[in-house]
């Protein structure tokens, strides 16, 4: 847990140092979005494009340390801390590579965003079902709906199953980038069909167990 963490502080120490090396050979108006086919549609000035990576790593890291602390249910924590702490550190190295490639863009170096997103996508998703599987109930983390968090059973069958689809998921997203048409759709509805399908599972399997509960006689 300690080696994963210190990882962490390296790569949001890397994110800054990259900001601050490329800062003088970067362009006033730097390029900060990409279309569906790869061209840039979205500027910024150079200071805000430059340090706007390292600023959202460092908000949304430092966010996800401190939500298993808040949680009412931090106790369950416990139980997948070392797949939390290794999502953590796959998402940092995930945005760090953004970044990369962002600046690399954008002192000159021009080349087509699309098949370079879709491993970075997928292997993220992959993290991510890993993390899903073994999360216990909590209040942040995985598919919260009323019925997980009522049945400590349809948290867990409900987790395993989706998160089995989020490495599905990725695996398709890293797949896409022999069809380079259809990258972003591999990308977002494979997860958004995921998430669907696991609060729709949730209430069915609610549903299930409430039939087989034995019901009280009336007096």
């Amino acid at each position: 847990m300690q080696k994963t963490d210190l990882l962490v502080g390296l790569i949001l120490l890397v994110s800054i140092f990259l900001a601050i090396f490329y800062y003088p050979a970067l362009p006033d108006q730097i390029a900060t979005h990409w279309g569906l086919k790869g061209y840039a549609d979205g500027f910024s000035d150079k200071l805000v494009g430059t340090f706007l990576f390292p600023a959202i790593l460092i908000l949304l890291t430092a966010l996800l340390y401190i939500l298993p602390k808040i949680d009412p249910m931090h106790k369950n924590a416990k139980g997948f801390e070392s797949q939390y702490s290794r999502f953590i550190l796959i998402f940092s190295i995930f945005i760090v590579y953004i970044q990369f490639l962002s600046i690399q863009w954008n002192i000159g170096n021009r080349f087509d965003f699309t098949p370079l997103i879709p491993p970075a996508i997928g292997l993220l998703f992959i993290s991510l079902g890993d993390l899903v599987s073994s999360a216990k109930q909590n209040w942040f983390i995985g598919i919260r709906t009323p019925w997980t968090l009522s049945s400590p059973l349809v948290w867990d069958k409900t987790h395993q199953i989706t998160g089995m689809l989020f490495k599905i998921s990725g695996a398709i997203a890293i797949i896409s980038i022999l069809v380079p048409d259809l990258v972003f759709w591999a990308m977002i509805i494979p997860a958004i069909i995921t998430s669907l399908f696991g609060v729709l599972y949730s209430y069915y399997l609610f549903s299930l167990e409430g039939k087989s509960k034995p019901k009280k006689k009336k007096k």
